[in-house]
């Protein structure tokens, strides 16, 4: 298994776990897609270095990370409202007031092996440049991290794309808790869109703050947005 946590054997291929996951726009898919950057940078590294194939530990060697945060990409995609331009518009979140419009959260399967391989991984990447700044694998994280900027946008640092990739983490792998379970059980059977009873939105304001906090650091402006 490695030091840093559960591989996807020791979950089972074959769990999937339900998830709750806010509608953020673009911005989740482009942070997932900063993340491949640097994943795909590190297996390049790996399988084309001059001095002979480098030695990634797990679960980064053999596109092994790389290939789980493929599959959870495929199906975060389709839950966030621009990453499918062509697609049906998503169905909308209300108030119980039936007016006031919320961020909505969408509801997904996620396989358990592939939340544990990513947990892992970006804690193996926090670990080298904690304790290893210096190291080839720490410089092959930076060459990633400047490889996941865009035209329009700056690259982040090395430190700052693997505390995104943290954060995701967080955000897909967020404690269940009985406001989790109420909601899910909403939108387990919804068709189009949802007007949140008052206990129902009572939850969402607790779901909306850990999430917020999770993914914006407790940031007013984004917390603003649900």
């Amino acid at each position: 298994m490695g030091e840093y946590g559960q591989t996807e054997q020791d979950v089972g291929p074959a769990a999937r776990v339900r998830r709750l996951i806010p509608d953020l726009d673009d911005d989740l898919v482009a942070e997932l897609a900063r993340v491949e950057e640097l994943l795909l940078t590190l297996a390049v590294w790996e399988e084309d270095d001059p001095d002979g194939p480098a030695v990634l530990p797990v679960p980064l060697a053999g596109r092994v990370a790389l290939e789980a945060l493929n599959r959870v990409q495929r199906q975060i995609a389709a839950t966030q409202s621009r990453s499918h331009p062509s697609a049906p518009p998503l169905p909308l979140m209300f108030g119980a007031d039936g007016h006031y419009e919320h961020r909505p959260l969408r509801l997904v399967e996620i396989e358990a092996g592939d939340l544990a391989l990513l947990s892992a991984a970006a804690m193996c990447l926090g670990h080298t440049l904690a304790v290893a700044p210096a190291s080839e694998l720490a410089e092959a994280i930076a060459a990633g991290a400047e490889a996941s900027g865009g035209a329009f946008t700056a690259a982040p640092s090395g430190g700052e794309l693997v505390e995104a990739f943290a954060r995701i983490n967080g955000l897909l792998d967020l404690a269940t808790t009985a406001d989790t379970e109420l909601l899910a059980a909403r939108l387990q059977d919804a068709r189009g869109d949802v007007v949140l009873t008052p206990a129902e939105e009572d939850a969402y304001t607790r779901l909306a703050d850990r999430m917020n906090m999770m993914w914006a650091g407790g940031s007013p402006l984004d917390r603003w947005t649900y």
